[in-house]
Order: structure tokens, then sequence, then C-alpha cells
């Protein structure tokens, strides 16, 4: 049997999407798998609480640990115990230092998450990162068996259609600036309004910029919200806690996707816009150059009035939208999941004899 461990089994995550395809894909090869997590948000077929796999595994067994974040206590002292054998998928963890200003708890638990993560190398057999920039975090703490194993995207969900009506709403003759992803100080969304700012006032007054993702992080919210105030920056749109319908919405209108993030250990959106094939600007940051790759144009400098005009250059210029997007097409083509998936399974075999493969 093999079990793939999730805190909480979201709909929608990046991570709660790649345990979905694991497990149908092993299932779809005839070897039996349950999805473990540890709060009962909701019922869902093909999982179990974890205080019931406890009285379930085995030592011929094999678990896939995610990991993106901290790990209850009981339960990780409970999962260094298992017979089983165990391989790590690191999805990364923000460094605390990043949340301490808005958030003490995040911060104190970031650290925490980061301690556990160290403590991993004498507990897993294996490890996979989902990144070159995960992978080399994981031998750096001294984990045996690492390898790159990208994420896995479940691409035929943004085939789903979108919110007409949102659609229908951004087509105004308006130029829409996209970033989705949480709204904590890691993403920089600061340096992403003043860079629009700039590209507004200077180039294109019928623009706006669209944040759409979770704003949890209330004091790190506000301080955006106080920001664009106190400096009458007009048509900055916050959306949180979106339909999936708004999201494709917002990328299938997107005439440019703009990434200020400081800290990424894969960053999905990227690929996202090239799904929508939505030209795309970011800043060069550690996994972001890799996931990008020739999809899109990576900067190192922040300033806004350089940043704006390389979001003018961009919008203007067709020929140049027109490269990104055949490069774009390549660039998603790496992650594939008829092509990662046999890989995992081939790792996998290494662990465990799997029976119906």
């Amino acid at each position: 049997m093999i079990y793939q461990y999730i805190q909480t089994w979201n709909k929608g995550d990046a991570v709660g999407n790649e345990v979905r395809a694991i497990s149908r894909y092993l299932s779809n090869s005839g070897i039996e798998n349950l999805v473990v997590k540890s709060q009962p948000v909701h019922s869902q077929p093909g999982a179990v609480l974890f205080d019931d796999f406890e009285s379930m595994v085995k030592e011929d067994d094999l678990l896939l640990f995610h990991l993106a974040w901290i790990t209850p206590d009981l339960i990780w002292r409970k999962i260094k115990a298992f017979p089983c054998k165990k391989i790590i998928i690191y999805h990364n963890i923000t460094p605390g230092e990043f949340f301490a200003p808005y958030d003490k708890l995040s911060s104190k638990t970031a650290v925490k998450a980061r301690q556990q993560l160290q403590e991993g190398a004498k507990i897993f057999d294996a490890a996979w990162a989902d990144s070159r920039y995960n992978a080399d975090e994981l031998v750096a703490l001294g984990y045996k068996n690492v390898s790159e194993m990208p994420l896995l995207i479940a691409f035929e969900d943004y085939k789903q259609a979108a919110d007409q009506s949102l659609v229908d709403s951004l087509s105004d003759g308006y130029t829409n600036i996209l970033f989705v992803g949480r709204m904590v100080p890691n993403k920089c969304l600061e340096d992403i309004i003043s860079a629009f700012a700039e590209y507004k006032s200077r180039y294109n007054e019928r623009s706006r910029l669209i944040l759409v993702g979770n704003d949890d992080m209330t004091l790190y919210v506000n301080k955006l919200h106080n920001f664009c105030r106190d400096n009458h920056f007009k048509d900055v749109v916050f959306r949180a806690h979106c339909p999936f319908a708004d999201i494709l919405a917002y990328y299938k209108r997107a005439d440019l996707f703009l990434c200020m993030s400081e800290h990424e250990g894969f960053c999905v959106p990227l690929l996202e816009s090239m799904v929508f094939q939505v030209p795309v600007l970011a800043y060069s940051a550690c996994a972001v150059p890799a996931t990008l790759g020739d999809g899109g144009i990576c900067f190192t400098d922040k300033d806004p009035a350089k940043v704006a005009a390389l979001m003018d250059a961009v919008i203007r210029d067709e020929d140049l939208k027109a490269e990104i997007r055949n490069r774009q097409k390549e660039q998603l083509d790496k992650f594939d999941p008829e092509k990662i998936l046999p890989q995992m399974l081939a790792s996998i075999k290494t662990f465990q004899n799997v029976q119906g493969a």
C-alpha cells in the first residue's frame, strides 16, 4: 500500500492538486493507495484520517509525506517511529522572517516547520523536491537520495468555463495587470503596486491591477490598502477567496502577469499564466527563473520606473508577445504530467515492489 500524507487536503491548492493527481495515477496503474490527512475538514473518497492510518500502516508500505508547512508535534513524533519506508515531498517553507513584522504566530510556526525539515534528514529514506532550488536546500540539510520531481499540475482544470459575466466586465478597454498568489510579505505586493502606479501614470491611464489571493494576513493586507489610499493609487483591485471560475476569468482577460516575489519554492501561477498565453514579467528570485524558463522575462532591478518601462514594452510589442507565447508552449511541455508521473513511479519502485503496475 502507498499512502500520501497531507495535513489538510484542500481542493484547488497546488499541493492538494498534486496529491489528487498522484492518487489518480497510482489507482490507474493498479496500485493500492490512500491519502492520509490530519484534519477532518470534509470527507473525501480515497482518504483516511491519521488516527485510522496509524493502525493500518505496515512495514512493507510506503509513505509519501508532503511537507509545505508545520506538522503537528504528535503526528511528527509518530511519523519518525513508523517502520515503513518514507519519502518526503518538499514544497518549500517560507522563512519566518518574512512574517515577523505582521504575524508573530506565523513567523514562529515557520521557524518550527523549518526545524522539522532539518530533523527530517534523519527520518526519510529519500526526498523529492519540486524544483532545483528546493532540492539544493534539502541536500544542504543532509537529506539523502534527493531527486528533483517537478510539481504535478492538473492542466485539464484550466479548461473549465470561466465566469462569463466577469470576463465581460474585464473586457472594457482597460489593460489588465494580474498577480495571483497569497497576499503575504514574501510576495512583495507593495512592489507590484508601485510598478503598476508608475506604469499607469507614465504609459497607460486606462489600466488596472488585479491582485488575487488569500488575504488572511490582516496586518500586511491592511498595509497594502493604506499604501494605495495614502498615495492615491487608483484601479488597484483586491480579490480574496475567489471561486475558481473567477480566477479563470482573470487569467483569460489578463494582458500581463507581474510577479515581484522574493521567495518562491516553485510558483505555480507562472505556469498558469502560460496556459492562458499571458506574457509574464517576474523578479528573478529563488525558483522563479527555473519555473519561468524562457516562458517569460526575468528582471533583477525592482526600480518602479524600470519595471514600468518593461511592462509597457511587452504590452505594446506584438512581435515580442508572440515570441514569448511560442516559448511558453515549450516551457509548459517540460511540466507535462505524462512525463513526470512515470518518473515518480520508477522512483517509487526502487523503494517498494509494487504489484500490478
